[in-house]
């Protein structure tokens, strides 16, 4: 066998590999759906209401979480307060709309439903907590469960 094409051989046989292996991987992974509410905040300080541990620890008594995530993660008493807050950390993101006054609260989550009710629970204990403080918070969009997952994209 001539040394070009062993080198063929070889190159396609680590291509078909690759190949194969992202193709598996991708159709493995968890599906992700995401969810999008948006509010009006003229304020720039707002930002950091939607992003406080005073914020995801009322949306997480409000709706239960420490029992909902407990469940899902298989322990026999509910979650701590510190873990929740991670979790939500990890799953929502705030931020503002470049030259707008609009702030998009974007949540991941397993559960097309889920993701929908964290992001306008967000919304609304983040516009209930300003109009306390620094100004009113209005929504303009709410947030709906998404029809099909955003990841992996199939």
């Amino acid at each position: 066998m001539s040394p070009v094409r062993a080198f063929a051989s070889i190159f396609l046989a680590v291509f078909l590999f690759i190949f194969l292996s992202s193709a598996l991987v991708t159709f493995l992974m968890p599906e992700t759906y995401t969810a999008n509410a948006r509010v009006v905040a003229p304020d720039a300080a707002h930002l950091q209401i939607f992003q406080s541990a005073e914020l995801l620890k009322e949306v997480s008594q409000r709706l239960n979480l420490p029992e909902t995530f407990a469940a899902r993660y298989g322990e026999n008493r509910p979650l701590g307060d510190n873990r929740v807050e991670d979790l939500l950390r990890r799953s929502v993101q705030a931020r503002r709309l470049p030259g707008t006054d609009l702030i998009e609260i974007r949540v991941y989550s397993r559960s097309p439903a889920e993701c929908a009710q964290l992001a306008n629970e967000i919304a609304e204990t983040g516009a209930r907590q300003a109009r306390h403080g620094s100004g009113p918070i209005r929504i303009v969009e709410q947030a709906v469960p998404p029809p099909r997952p955003s990841r992996p994209n199939k």
